[in-house]
């Protein structure tokens, strides 16, 4: 056999050298930092229960870190960063909705002898601010009396909605689902201060409702603010009025509890009343008058905000009723027909996943919004996800609305000293099972990364700092 000389070693201590240079990464991505390890350990989770996919954006070299990155496991809240792909891809980032304000009534002088008809396109952002100028226009106008509100909406067909099914919070307003005639996310907010004489407690509500509050049964009292408002006021909507009842301490100071209204269906109605009374208008059934129907007077128009800036209050602050809205609009938008078009928006979604060649079969959308049980994705589809999105024409939009690690939305408060403070865009999620992030960081040279966590086990809370300890070994490492 011929002895091998110098050039034909050549290639193979090459290669010998690159595996060497390559085998810290390996190895690093072959398990999980010790500081990881430890803290599952510690709190009684398999380190089976986790899933991690961190890599430079750009894919080439550079520290990487893979763990059962193909396990399909609840995302909670991240799903939103599924719907909102979905609807940029759907609508353009640019894209808007539209309410406008007409009548068809004979209108004399400060008497309209008719409805105000209020038509709505499913708007995913009709706010009570929007409300007030469209019918501040129409008192503008001169228009006073009239014979109340009528509802134009979408052909939206909606399935059966129980806000109790998830945790049984059937009263508060990230429980509520979509609506055809979607008003103010379906939520009221009401404020608590202690008045200064310290004996009573005044109540205010955002938006106005067409009912009293009652607060006869809430009193002040002393003492330290052990709880937050909700664990301490209880309300109840009766037919007639909106009753508080409790003991608030006056060291609780001014608080706010957020509430659905008692029919999700009619709150537009409701928006529509009570903002009409505070202008100075008046209603009066007795003025509708029969006849011909007249073609449609527009008074005002309102237009929401793009799809961008919705993207960025469902994202930041974690809005889970713009979530199932969004879904149930890409339904009605790539499937009008359909019997039910949250399910049309779940297909539509789960397409276009496949079609970019994104999903790897895995994913369960339920309603766009993670607030699930039965919702699934991998580490591994939520990297490919944001790795596509990197490189379409809304990337900076897209990016934008991500909470700003340590600084806004739902990642300001547990990440405030954290080495990649400020230079992480992250979606957090959290069920009492799930701890949950996905987005984009940068390592300590400044290259993007892309990131996915997923933790479900019981436990998952006691091992919460697993999140940012994998951010941390990016942040070394990187």
């Amino acid at each position: 056999m011929a002895k091998k000389g110098p050039q034909a070693r050549a290639p193979l201590a090459c290669a010998l050298a690159f595996l060497l240079l390559l085998l810290p990464e390996l190895l690093l991505a072959a398990g999980l930092p010790s500081a990881v390890a430890k803290t599952l350990t510690q709190a009684g989770i398999p380190t089976e229960s986790l899933s991690v996919w961190i890599a430079p954006l750009d894919g080439r070299d550079g520290p990487k870190l893979y763990y059962h990155a193909d396990t399909p496991r609840n995302p909670a809240s991240v799903m939103k960063l599924i719907t909102t792909f979905a609807a940029f891809e759907t609508f353009g980032a640019s894209a808007r909705w539209q309410v406008v304000l007409q009548t068809r009534a004979e209108w004399q002088g400060e008497t309209l002898y008719g409805t105000l008809e209020l038509v709505h396109d499913g708007d995913p952002a009709l706010t009570a601010e929007r409300l007030w100028t469209l019918l501040r226009t129409a008192r503008a106008m001169g228009i006073r009396r009239i014979a109340g509100f009528t509802v134009t909406a979408p052909a939206l067909r909606l399935p059966p909605w129980d806000p109790n099914a998830f945790d049984g919070r059937g009263e508060a307003p990230y429980t509520q689902g979509p609506a055809a005639a979607l008003a103010h996310f379906n939520a009221i907010v009401v404020t608590l201060t202690p008045h200064p004489e310290g004996k009573r407690v005044i109540a205010t509500t955002h938006p106005p409702l067409p009912v009293p509050l009652d607060t006869q049964a809430l009193t002040a009292v002393p003492g330290s603010c052990p709880q937050e408002a909700r664990h301490l006021v209880a309300a109840t909507f009766l037919s007639n009025r909106l009753v508080l009842s409790g003991r608030y301490p006056v060291a609780c100071g001014s608080q706010t509890l957020a509430l659905a209204p008692p029919d999700p269906n009619r709150y537009l109605e409701w928006l529509l009343t009570a903002i009409w009374g505070e202008l100075g208008g008046t209603i009066d059934p007795k003025l509708a008058r029969s006849g011909s129907a007249r073609t449609p007077f527009r008074i005002a128009v309102s237009e929401s905000p793009t799809l961008t800036e919705i993207a960025y209050q469902m994202n930041k602050w974690s809005n889970n009723v713009i979530a199932r809205q969004l879904l149930a609009l890409i339904g009605y938008e790539t499937a009008p027909d359909a019997p039910d078009h949250v399910a049309a928006g779940r297909d539509a979604v789960l397409a276009l996943l496949k079609a970019r060649a994104i999903d790897d079969g895995q994913t369960v959308i339920d309603n766009g919004a993670g607030l699930s049980r039965t919702a699934r994705i991998t580490a591994r589809t939520l990297a490919q996800l944001l790795t596509y999105v990197a490189h379409q024409n809304y990337a900076a939009e897209f990016f934008a609305g991500l909470p700003r690690l340590g600084e806004d939305g739902t990642a300001r408060r547990r990440y405030r000293d954290h080495p990649l403070a400020g230079d992480a865009h992250v979606k957090t999620g959290t069920l009492r099972d799930v701890r949950a992030l996905a987005g984009y960081a940068r390592d300590r040279n400044g290259r993007p990364y892309v990131v996915a966590i997923l933790l479900q086990h019981p436990n998952a809370s006691a091992a919460a700092s697993v999140l940012p300890l994998l951010l941390e070994w990016l942040a070394q490492h990187g």
